[in-house]
């Protein structure tokens, strides 16, 4: 759910064998593809970095170089050094993963032969977008498919989804700014945990331009007993990286070592919100915390 101002992001035809249609619509909205050069003007010196972008209103969803050397590697909110990165990136051994919120696939990227990875993804349409523009999904060494519909209710699928069974869950199904409220409420976060291995670990990307969501987090896991960590990029950013922020929760804290060893903080120091439930939520108190941090660092 990175944001970047899309209007300013210049849109051309493309001229390779794929389809040349650069906008289109589906029931969630407005998807538009778009190239652009990055590099020289965000780092002084820096070689220019043509990559292709996927943008849902006006959300980058996705990244991927243009350039031959580099178009394996995952970009965007996924670059290896942002804070989803280091997460995506730590795991040994064989992983069974689910990833809520699909984009461009870029998560695929990061996982090897013999891991698993299951997108669940909202948009019926999502998939045919990130295989028709983008190589991640293809051209992963891992096990990849897509569940389209609501994750909560594929999840709950036992047949498709075993209790215990990812190491993983990655959350990170927002569409421009609006919150998937019922995916971060205390039951949405149980239902994670009986999917989730006793040693596994949580992942939300909470990066957002409006809204603070650590402290719903906080709330969810100080409720069932877990252990938190958030973690924020900082710049100076790569010409692909964009600023992203992450919220990991786990049973146990020692999973969380590694992270904090890479400058993540505890969620010690949170002031938790009110808890979200399936039957409360309140968008203005994580509203109210952007703003009010946004004035201060303005102040």
């Amino acid at each position: 759910m990175i944001e970047e101002d899309a209007d300013r992001i210049s849109s051309i035809t493309f001229s390779f064998a794929r389809s040349k249609r650069e906008a289109w619509a589906t029931a969630y909205g407005i998807y538009r593809v778009t190239e652009r050069v990055a590099g020289s003007a965000v780092v002084p010196g820096a070689s220019a970095h043509p990559a292709r972008y996927l943008i849902h209103g006006n959300t980058v969803h996705g990244i991927q170089s243009s350039d031959g050397a580099d178009r394996h590697e995952p970009a965007g909110y996924y670059h290896r050094a942002t804070p989803l990165g280091q997460v995506l990136g730590s795991g040994s051994g064989r992983q069974r993963v689910a990833a809520i919120g699909l984009g461009a696939g870029t998560a695929a990227a990061y996982f090897a032969a013999g891991d698993e990875l299951v997108f669940y993804e909202l948009d019926d349409e999502g998939e045919g977008i990130a295989r028709a523009w983008f190589d991640y999904l293809a051209e992963s060494r891992a096990a990849v498919s897509v569940v389209p519909g609501d994750a909560r209710i594929s999840l709950a699928d036992g047949v498709q989804a075993p209790d215990g069974s990812f190491d993983l869950i990655f959350v990170d199904a927002f569409s421009g700014d609006a919150v998937p409220a019922h995916l971060l409420t205390r039951e949405a976060v149980e239902l994670y945990l009986r999917k989730l291995r006793p040693d596994g670990v949580l992942l939300f990307n909470i990066s957002s331009r409006f809204y603070d969501f650590a402290p719903v987090l906080c709330a969810a896991g100080h409720a069932l007993g877990l252990y938190g960590a958030q973690g924020s990029s900082t710049p100076p950013f790569e010409p692909l990286e964009l600023p992203t922020q992450g919220y990991a929760l786990a049973r146990d804290p020692k999973r969380l070592d590694p992270l904090f060893a890479r400058g993540w903080r505890s969620d010690h120091d949170l002031h938790p919100t009110t808890l979200w439930t399936d039957d409360y939520v309140n968008v203005l108190a994580p509203l109210a915390r952007r703003l009010v941090t946004r004035w201060v660092r303005a102040s």
